[in-house]
């Protein structure tokens, strides 16, 4: 599968579906993403309510078979993390899920990262942010055949080599952090593999048909200081995740 098939695939369809699902006390949260995407344009969306001992049961008609999940949570001890994925794979899939939380401060979104969610987004909501990600992420849906998954796996990891317990830990991060729109500071030794982490972390996100800009700031002369956060300024433009310390 070509890079063109893969664009033309993620443009099939111009109406990106959402499933919002929330628990009994995270309804206003839920209300204020509602009233996010009927603002929106391209974006139809359905609702369902989470409880332990049911399941997902709908609250509103909307797209059977959604792009993208949205769901929002409450303290993270009150519910059992491992249970509420399993009940939303099974409707659902091989979708991203965004996870949100009345309960920013206590939630532990590293956690509900390891169990499969795609991403996370902080309360309070912003439109810009919220419509950013649930593109980017719909994107991600209509691309991740098995195939295109492994391929992108390949190209990411094939080139970093390690035995030690402690870079097998990090490089188990790898494909986690990739899928998190967010920036990446790597910082280590000069020679550690910095890059060829940057460059696994990149060809496995979304921005993966996106260049990668390395930028050796240390070269730089430091007269040229003003020069260095122009270049830095563009590159992150450019491929704003992730960015190489040293």
């Amino acid at each position: 599968m070509t890079v063109a098939q893969l664009r033309n695939t993620a443009e099939a369809s111009p109406v990106i579906r959402v499933a919002i699902v929330c628990e009994p006390e995270t309804t206003l949260l839920a209300d204020s993403l509602e009233a996010l995407l009927e603002e929106a344009k391209g974006f139809t969306f359905s609702r369902f309510e989470y409880r332990a001992e049911s399941g997902l049961e709908p609250k509103s008609t909307g797209p059977g078979d959604p792009d993208v999940v949205v769901a929002t949570l409450g303290a993270f001890p009150a519910t059992n993390m491992e249970l509420f994925f399993a009940s939303l794979h099974r409707p659902f899939p091989h979708r991203p899920v965004l996870v949100t939380t009345t309960h920013p401060d206590t939630f532990d979104f590293f956690g509900v990262l390891e169990m499969g969610a795609s991403d996370f987004l902080l309360p309070p909501l912003r439109r810009s942010e919220l419509l950013a990600r649930l593109m980017r992420r719909s994107g991600v849906t209509r691309c991740s055949d098995a195939f295109v998954q492994k391929l992108k796996e390949d190209i990411g990891l094939k080139h970093i080599i390690g035995e030690s317990p402690a870079f097998l830990d990090k490089l188990w991060c790898v494909p986690r952090f990739a899928r998190c729109d967010a920036p990446v500071l790597i910082s280590g030794e000069s020679g550690t593999g910095k890059e060829i982490f940057a460059r696994a972390i990149h060809y496995l996100s979304p921005r993966a048909e996106r260049p990668f800009v390395p930028v050796n700031c240390g070269a730089l002369p430091e007269n040229w200081s003003k020069a260095k956060y122009s270049v830095i300024s563009a590159a992150r433009s450019l491929a704003p995740h992730p960015i190489k310390r040293g």
